[in-house]
């Protein structure tokens, strides 16, 4: 039996625990948060026998096997780069770190070490975009002429919800929150980006604090890029999070046989719902996809497929499972380039290899 602990009480305990109390073969023993008290509230509600005072207390324990760290980017490479040096699988939250120099380092560490190690990224474990790659691989499209991208969801839209880290651009962001997840399945559904340009910007400038005064928002919560994929393939994308009347998830790859388009919907609970259909010519039909089983987060069926093959890795000490650290490096130099596009108003060439 793999024993777990889970770092991060926000996330973790929405998904991470249920996703892992799923697993055969794993067993959730622990959990710790920034937040003692709040550790232990979700040990209770969640049945975990041990919350830990610190990270560092759940990190040292030795009967603990694998850690799962669901924390924000900015401080998730110090706790999984001491999760390694005590030779711990380390599952971590996109992105994977706060740059690609610590994406590079927590690799390097892994790979030193030779722990298991990955990344949450959770959109291609979704039956339809399992269904949509099958397709673009089979070259039901014919060669691919262009990607579009909408992503808009209304999880910001009120300008009451109160200021919280991720309006802070050092940690937070719609590129952060979604963006991520885009970077890294553009490049699993189709070919590596060759560079790429955006524009991003903040609708939602000021939010009120814990008193209620207004708090300066410096995250984009709005962002405009243009990709260049290997062979020229362009792709427009438009990923925000403060749309009222926002249309959810909206994916379109066009070929010169046709075009699938992949919709999601922008209520709570429903945007990891996604309907394929299969457009030739003025005909279109829906291709049928399995249904995930229901759970009270859309997320947490895909997270179970992760932690499966996770737990399994850590059983057989295999390595090379996916998506691992180097996907997450490969999504970080990727979001780098993005946030210097941005800043210099320009087209960032990027390379197909990892820094």
């Amino acid at each position: 039996m793999i024993r777990v602990g889970i770092i991060g009480a926000g996330f973790g305990s929405l998904v991470h625990v249920p996703g892992f109390q799923q697993v055969d073969g794993a067993t959730v023993v622990g959990i710790a948060s920034r937040d003692p008290l709040r550790a232990r509230k979700v040990a209770e509600e969640k049945g975990i026998e041990r919350a830990f005072e610190s990270w560092r207390d759940l990190v040292d324990d030795p009967s603990i096997d694998a850690v799962s760290i669901a924390l924000p980017s900015t401080v998730q490479a110090e706790v999984a780069l001491a999760a390694i040096a005590k030779g711990k699988a380390v599952l971590c939250e996109k992105p994977l770190a706060a740059d690609a120099s610590e994406a590079k380092r927590l690799l390097d560490a892994a790979e030193a070490v030779g722990v298991v190690h990955m990344v949450d990224f959770e959109f291609p474990e979704f039956p339809a975009m399992q269904k949509t790659k099958e397709m673009i691989d089979r070259s039901d499209l014919g060669p691919l002429q262009s990607v579009t991208l909408e992503w808009t969801l209304s999880t910001w839209a009120n300008p009451k919800r109160p200021w919280a880290w991720q309006c802070d651009r050092a940690q937070g962001g719609v590129m952060r929150a979604l963006g991520i997840h885009m970077l890294s399945y553009i490049e699993w559904f189709a070919s590596p980006v060759e560079s790429l340009t955006a524009t991003l910007s903040t609708a939602m400038r000021t939010r009120p604090d814990a008193t209620g005064a207004p708090r300066e928002v410096t995250a984009e919560d709005t962002a405009h890029l243009e990709l260049r994929l290997d062979g020229g393939v362009p792709v427009h994308v438009t990923v925000s999070n403060v749309l009222s009347n926002a249309n959810g998830h909206v994916l379109r790859f066009q070929g010169e046989k046709g075009a699938l388009l992949l919709q999601s919907g922008n209520r709570p609970g429903a945007w990891e719902e996604f309907a394929l259909t299969h457009i030739v010519g003025e005909e279109s039909r829906t291709i049928a996809c399995p249904r995930d089983p229901a759970y009270p987060d859309g997320r947490i069926p895909a997270f179970v497929r992760l932690a499966e093959r996770f737990v399994e890795a850590v059983r057989t000490k295999n390595t090379q499972v996916r998506p691992s650290f180097a996907d997450g490096l490969r999504a970080q130099v990727l979001y780098d380039a993005v946030m210097l596009a941005d800043r210099q108003q320009t087209w960032i060439d990027v390379s197909s290899e990892s820094p």
